[in-house]
């Protein structure tokens, strides 16, 4: 079983731009009968179209020391993703991947803010990927590289007249090298763990990432059900406060009054849970939940998502 998680997307005011739309996708919580250090067989795979809604609450934040507290303006984020992704066996041991993100996102301030709100609603980030299982058995091994590709931005992408293509970062791109395993506990029950690298142009914020996660069907139902728990997150290795005007994100600031504040450092842990039902063999209906509990530099939110899967 597998359970693709899905991640966060910043929208950050930079320098004299009237806003900069910086999107760092994690990919989105699902459920389907491959994933970890399983492959899908050759022919073989699935598609899923969901919905993915992350939600601030009240304009919190993390600091670099990992205390909570209000953004500066009552800054909030609200960010409604519509997706669609896939993947397909190509070969015994091979497997192909794409996700596509349609986003609605806001960023409301208060009145003592000197900018306004800024509001966009447009494609948004594309992923590709190749995975490739370097052992099966009982404890099938899989490494697996993605890259975050700009095309969908390259269009006529207008934010209150600034040219999203003119955005310092934005049209780079990420690259990330994963390693799974994954065990499959009993009949019922599996485990999978993933660590990787994710290197980000435009951005001295390069990454470690990391999920674990335990799920397996329930006793009832004709084992229909499905259940998952887990937890992600990522660590910055960059170099915090350095960084260019030509660089994603802005470097190290005081936000409000102890209260500083560095994307280019931030880390996070996320706890998860998920479930699924199996529709019929090959149609699924899946929901999950996430919340950003513990951090450096993060901003605070809930992840809600709704997905309809079908497996072939």
């Amino acid at each position: 079983m597998r359970f693709i998680i899905v991640s966060a997307t910043a929208v950050q005011r930079h320098g004299s731009l009237t806003a900069l739309v910086a999107f760092f996708m994690i990919i989105t919580p699902a459920l389907s009968l491959a994933g970890g250090g399983w492959i899908s067989d050759p022919g073989h795979g699935g598609v899923r179209i969901g919905h993915d809604w992350k939600l601030q609450r009240d304009a919190q934040r993390r600091d670099i020391d990992g205390e909570l507290y209000r953004s500066l303006f009552n800054s909030s984020y609200d960010y409604e993703f519509l997706y669609l992704s896939g993947q397909v066996g190509v070969m015994k041991g091979l497997e192909i991947s794409t996700l596509v993100t349609y986003l609605w996102a806001s960023e409301t301030v208060d009145s003592t803010a000197e900018d306004r709100s800024h509001f966009y609603n447009g494609f948004s980030d594309m992923w590709f990927g190749v995975k490739y299982q370097i052992f099966d058995g009982a404890w099938p091994t899989a490494i697996e590289a993605n890259i975050r590709l700009p095309w969908l931005y390259e269009g006529s992408s207008i934010l209150n007249g600034q040219n999203l293509t003119d955005i310092p970062g934005l049209l780079n791109r990420d690259y990330e090298l994963n390693l799974s395993v994954s065990h499959s506990i009993t009949d019922r029950i599996y485990a999978s763990a993933t660590g990787g690298f994710r290197l980000r142009e435009g951005a001295p914020a390069n990454q470690i990432v990391f999920n674990a996660e335990v799920g397996g069907k329930l006793p009832f139902l004709d084992d229909r059900f499905f259940v998952k728990v887990g937890i992600d997150g990522a660590a910055s290795i960059g170099e915090p406060g350095k960084y260019t005007s030509k660089d994603r994100f802005p470097g190290l600031s005081l936000e409000r009054d102890s209260h500083f504040f560095d994307f280019n450092n931030s880390s996070y842990i996320r706890p998860q849970v998920g479930a699924s039902f199996a529709i019929t063999p090959h149609l699924d209906l899946s929901a999950g939940y996430s919340y950003m509990s513990w951090g450096h530099s993060i901003l605070v939110y809930d992840d809600i998502l709704l997905q309809l899967g079908y497996s072939f």
